[in-house]
């Protein structure tokens, strides 16, 4: 048994499925049950129950799991402790960001930077936010970049600025744009309930943002088509820009690829704002000053 093990028990138990587990622990559901199965043999017990809809501890796995938590969390602050020393002795850091958000913002975000610590290298690491929260946790990555929500307790965040999402439309997707431009008035926000029978470029479903374009779409009491997935921001806008279907992106892409050929429209929506944050363990943000950087970047975007 070693401490790998012992992350696989707890995020099991976390998740109550080995599926869910394994998309957390990045790895594939069948190394996780053999991983598990070869350690309930090391041991000579059963550490789960399992049934079709979750996987509860036995007793001797909540207490393997109760045991686990001290040590876990202690081998991660050892790993953060010895991860910090090594870079801010040797004036590094890491920075994790996602694809689209070091295509649109990265210069400024390393202006602002310099501003604050001159001298100093930045080792960029791009993935999805999830991925990303983890690698900080774990002391991998000195902080990152990505948007609400923040999903661990362990994390601080610094808002940098508001995101609005928006609806995109091709111009010559006409009788969309007639829909909107009926809609709208003065800038002012629009209902998405007449475009349910459009068809939507989207994010796939395990993506932050496709989580909340679903929730804006189901306050307007429908489910959007999507008839392309991606996993890439910049992907939906181009398909857009070929006028393959509609699509809900942040503000932030509007004001970095200005294209006339696509109109953005406000969306009335309690959950189409989102904060842009920096967000790194507390001890940290203390020494990399991120309420100031943060602000510099503000100024930036």
């Amino acid at each position: 048994m070693d401490i790998k093990d012992l992350k696989n028990i707890k995020t099991i138990a976390d998740t109550e499925s080995f599926s869910k587990a394994a998309d957390a622990l990045f790895i594939s559901q069948p190394a996780l049950s053999q991983a598990i199965k070869r350690l309930e043999l090391e041991l000579g017990l059963t550490l789960f129950y399992r049934d079709r809809s979750r996987v509860i501890p036995t007793e001797a796995g909540e207490h393997l799991i109760k045991k686990a938590i001290p040590i876990l969390s202690a081998f991660e602050k050892l790993q953060r402790e010895l991860a910090q020393f090594n870079h801010l002795e040797h004036n590094t850091i890491s920075l994790g960001i996602s694809q689209f958000y070091g295509h649109h913002m990265l210069s400024n975000a390393l202006a602002a930077f310099k501003d604050y610590h001159d001298n100093l290298h930045v080792n960029i690491v791009e993935g999805e936010s999830h991925f990303l929260e983890r690698q900080i946790i774990l002391g991998h990555l000195d902080l990152g970049i990505f948007p609400t929500p923040i999903y661990s307790s362990q994390l601080v965040s610094t808002p940098i600025v508001k995101e609005e999402i928006l609806l995109a439309i091709n111009e010559k997707n006409t009788k969309a744009m007639e829909l909107a431009q009926s809609l709208s008035q003065q800038n002012e926000p629009i209902s998405l309930e007449g475009f349910s029978e459009f068809p939507f470029i989207l994010l796939k479903p395990h993506l932050k943002l496709r989580t909340v374009v679903n929730a804006i779409c189901e306050e307007h009491h429908f489910t959007p088509k999507a008839i392309l997935e991606t996993e890439n921001l910049d992907t939906c806008y181009s398909l857009t820009k070929e006028n393959y279907g509609l699509t809900l992106l942040p503000n932030t892409i509007r004001k970095n690829k200005a294209d006339s050929s696509i109109h953005f429209f406000r969306i009335q929506s309690k959950l189409n704002m989102r904060d842009l944050v920096i967000v790194a363990l507390p001890e940290m943000a203390s020494k990399l000053q991120l309420k100031e950087i943060a602000g510099v970047m503000a100024k930036k975007y």
